[in-house]
């Protein structure tokens, strides 16, 4: 910093050789040193005030702890929690009703002539929210996709199947090569079958499906044609059908009417457990066995002796149930643990185990006649397929979820999020009941849906309001076209825009123009009532009790097949279907 003279040669003339000067300014020139362009105090003795207010270190040092002047720190708290508060309900960005985040993004502005003293009221009086949901539910769908990742792992990465071989112990006690198709999952996360556990949308799981009861009917009868492999060296037995039991190795046993006067049963037998000599339940009247094993209980506890070659033998095989739709096979653990799927060593028959249960998990059925998670409808929101699809969401939530929460609040957002989730995700299960989906499609279009809203309830102050709706509908239409990938739901997509519409039009604020324009929106609120209880309404009779069974065409707005694997049904595929119990 340059010195500043403290006076010039004209205001402060230099004192001549003989001039008399009083005691005070003989003092004050003793104090200067000449320069060229005046008398200036010496450097050293100049003061220049400290940036910040502290003491000089030797006064520090000479001072004790119990001396030393202490800070006043519940002031400085007061003053940092007088900062938190202020930035808190800092209202400086206020969100402008019909701009907003999108507004600034895509540079749109008000027609100020439209604004007059009514309208700039109704403006001011627009209450600005703090994005609390938006917080909460981003937090909820971090840590729900962690805990998902910790327990069940992920699964192989890419657009349709991965393909796996090993050696496994088969259930005729040979080690042969087996091999599946696992489905892929391209957003970095769990197996479809672990998305069903955690409570994705998957419609068998959610009603009586009729198509999975007449397959699991036609397993049954099946199964009742059945009967006990036995190994001719006393190796095991396995529950299969005569052409799966080779005679050079096994015998099998197969009751019939001549059986014998103690038996008159066709049905059976099957290895492991006999209505004869079962203890725990016991097989008398009135519940005496039926002569249809498929409707046979679980043994839990037999007598010690017994003379019946088929249930002294060693099981090498139980129901295993595999993939995502209630397939269930006798094989070995080892098998059963290649595949993933879910052993059974208590049971000794495919019907006596509930395999849609195990697929569904979460809470059992209440009759398992009759599955009834239709919570899957809301449960689902709140998960991710995957690392890519919950940092998608995440970008969504704190852009526009937030945005929009600061405008219309906690309640009316939340309102509006959930319920164009659930009724997105309504509209999936009818079209596509048979795809585990996951994740806020339906809730995250129905925010869209708000944006367009928004538009059209405010164009008179909009400038170029045609111009900002056109590119909204632009973006949206870009995302229906990405929603004919995999692993994406493009039927949440559109059920969950059309709730979003009509939920805008009831809960998001508005400005009106005229006594006319408030009547016509305030119309608009009852009209959108309406027509959203019709659309529910109209979905759970679909859904209920008109099933679409036969639409063809209804998967291509899903998905394109651009090859014979892209639009899978993320089930398990078995390389080898027929499986050999003895040969």
């Amino acid at each position: 910093m340059e010195d500043e003279p403290l006076m010039d040669n004209r205001m402060a003339p230099s004192p001549g050789a003989g001039d008399k000067m009083d005691k005070s300014k003989a003092a004050a020139f003793s104090k200067m040193m000449p320069t060229s362009i005046g008398w200036r105090k010496p450097r050293q003795e100049r003061f220049d005030p400290p940036l910040y207010k502290s003491p000089p270190p030797e006064v520090e040092m000479d001072l004790t702890d119990s001396a030393r002047p202490q800070k006043d720190m519940p002031g400085r708290r007061n003053k940092i929690a007088e900062k938190v508060m202020a930035a808190a309900f800092n209202h400086s960005e206020r969100r402008q009703i019909g701009k907003g985040l999108v507004g600034r993004v895509l540079n749109r502005s008000y027609r100020k002539q439209r604004i007059d003293s009514e309208v700039k009221q109704q403006l001011e009086s627009i209450e600005d929210h703090r994005p609390y949901f938006t917080y909460w539910l981003t937090t909820v769908h971090v840590v729900i996709l962690i805990i998902s990742l910790v327990f069940y792992g992920f699964a192989p990465i890419g657009f349709t199947y991965t393909q796996r071989r090993d050696l496994v112990l088969q259930a005729n006690l040979v080690v042969e090569t087996v091999g599946y198709m696992e489905p892929d999952n391209f957003w970095i996360g769990p197996r479809p079958a672990d998305l069903i556990h955690l409570g994705a949308k998957y419609s068998p799981c959610m009603h009586r499906d009729e198509q999975v009861y007449v397959r699991l009917a036609d397993i049954r009868r099946e199964e009742n044609d059945t009967g006990c492999c036995i190994r001719t060296d006393n190796a095991g037995c396995v529950q299969t059908v005569s052409s799966m039991c080779s005679t050079s190795f096994a015998t099998f046993a197969k009751w019939s009417i001549n059986s014998g006067p103690n038996n008159l049963r066709r049905s059976g037998p099957v290895c492991g457990q006999d209505h004869r000599t079962c203890k725990v339940p016991a097989s008398v009247k009135p519940n005496e066995w039926p002569d249809d094993i498929t409707k046979w209980p679980i043994c839990k506890e037999s007598f010690e002796d017994s003379e019946y070659p088929h249930t002294t033998c060693d099981l090498t095989g139980r129901p295993c149930c595999i993939g995502i739709d209630g397939t269930c096979k006798i094989v070995s653990q080892e098998y059963c643990d290649f595949v993933k799927g879910y052993f059974h060593p208590e049971a000794t028959l495919c019907s006596q185990v509930d395999c849609l249960d195990d697929v569904c998990g979460l809470i059992p059925f209440g009759n398992k006649e009759k599955p009834d998670q239709i919570y899957r409808l809301w449960l689902s929101i709140f998960l991710h397929a995957g690392i890519f699809h919950c940092i998608l969401s995440i970008i969504m939530q704190m852009t526009i979820l937030r945005d929009l929460e600061k405008l219309a609040g906690c309640l009316r957002i939340a309102t509006i999020y959930l319920i164009s989730g659930i009724g997105g995700n309504l509209m999936s299960a009818i079209f596509i009941p048979y795809r585990a989906e996951v994740g806020p499609a339906g809730a995250q279009f129905g925010l869209l849906a708000c944006l367009v809203v928004e538009v059209l309830q405010n164009y008179q102050i909009l400038r170029n309001p045609g111009s900002a709706l056109g590119k909204l509908l632009i973006i949206i239409s870009a995302l229906f076209v990405l929603g004919l990938l995999p692993w994406i739901d493009n039927y949440a997509h559109l059920g969950g825009f059309i709730c979003g519409t009509l939920l805008s039009f009831i809960f998001l604020p508005y400005v009106y123009f005229g006594e006319f324009d408030r009547n016509r929106k305030r119309l608009q609120i009852v009209i959108s009532t309406v027509l959203l209880l019709l659309y529910f309404m109209a979905m759970f009779i679909i859904y209920y009790l008109k099933p679409l069974r036969n639409c063809n065409w209804c998967s291509y707005f899903n998905c394109v097949p651009l090859t014979e694997d892209f639009c899978s049904n993320m089930d398990v595929r078995l390389e080898n279907d027929e499986l050999h119990p003895t040969r």
